[in-house]
């Protein structure tokens, strides 16, 4: 089979189906596969505190946390000045520098100019220094 060198584009996504038992496939429309994959992200969570429960972690674990939602929960363990409290602050700290140096390479990727990604690292670090003041 050859090709000529074209790429075709597949049509645009509907939002809505007139539904399933109209003979709609629900996967084939935006809106209700948005609803799909939420409720997948929830109950995979749930089942993740679940099983995270006989550790005694608390349900937010199971989901994404980030810097001041753990120093929060550390100081109401009070766990905040125990090795194991040091210890998680600083992953969660190096958790957040990573994945804001990757959102700013990110928005950079995505063709705007480098002022851009740099005005969101500063934005993000300014945030991430004013919440860990707060904490203290």
């Amino acid at each position: 089979m050859a090709s000529n060198g074209t790429v075709k584009c597949p049509p645009p996504m509907k939002a809505t189906s007139i539904g399933v038992f109209q003979g709609d496939n629900p996967l084939h429309y935006a809106v209700p596969l948005l609803i799909i994959q939420i409720c997948l992200v929830v109950v995979l969570t749930r089942v993740l505190a679940y099983l995270l429960r006989p550790l005694r972690q608390p349900r937010v674990i199971a989901e994404i946390i980030t810097i001041d939602v753990l120093a929060r929960i550390l100081a109401e363990l009070k766990l905040l000045t125990t090795d194991v409290g040091r210890m998680a602050m600083s992953a969660i700290a190096v958790n957040d520098m990573v994945a804001l140096i990757l959102l700013a390479l990110a928005v950079e990727g995505a063709g705007r100019s480098p002022i851009v990604s740099l005005w969101v690292f500063l934005c993000r670090f300014g945030f991430l220094t004013i919440s860990g003041r707060e904490n203290e």
